[in-house]
């Protein structure tokens, strides 16, 4: 059980921080096209991060807060990246990196997690897709 609220809490984690980081992002993007990728993709974050919530009360647990460190380092990183740039391609190429990073350490995560809840696991593995989703929807901007 105590792997099942670790995991829960990575994908919370990873999800909330995705929705963050669409949020920063948003103001810079002036392109109604790419401005619909992101809102689509910041409500499927969304719905997975409720739905590691649930799960995680279901176990009689909140979800970990996300460290200031880590919400002030995602701010960071997204408004350097298009403080000068607000090209398309260059808020394209923000996300995909940050995307390739995450589904690095999701796989990670998935492949050592040993537990037996099938629903973690459905759960980790819509993130995943839904990462990957969101890569390939930008990678036309590049």
């Amino acid at each position: 059980m105590k792997e099942n609220i670790e995991f829960l809490n990575y994908i919370y984690k990873i999800s909330k921080l995705s929705l963050i980081e669409l949020q920063e992002i948003k103001p810079s993007i002036q392109d109604k096209e790419i401005l619909s990728i992101i809102k689509k993709y910041e409500e499927k974050y969304f719905i997975i991060c409720t739905k590691a919530t649930e799960q995680l009360l279901a176990l009689k647990k909140e979800p970990d807060a996300i460290s200031s460190i880590s919400r002030i380092t995602t701010f960071i990183d997204t408004r350097i990246s298009t403080m000068n740039d607000q090209s398309n391609t260059n808020i394209a190429k923000t996300l995909i990196t940050s995307n390739n990073k995450t589904i690095i350490e999701l796989q990670k995560h998935i492949n050592k997690y040993h537990g037996k809840s099938t629903k973690v696991l459905k759960l980790s593995n819509e993130l995943l897709r839904t990462i990957n989703s969101s890569l390939n929807s930008l990678k036309k901007y590049l």
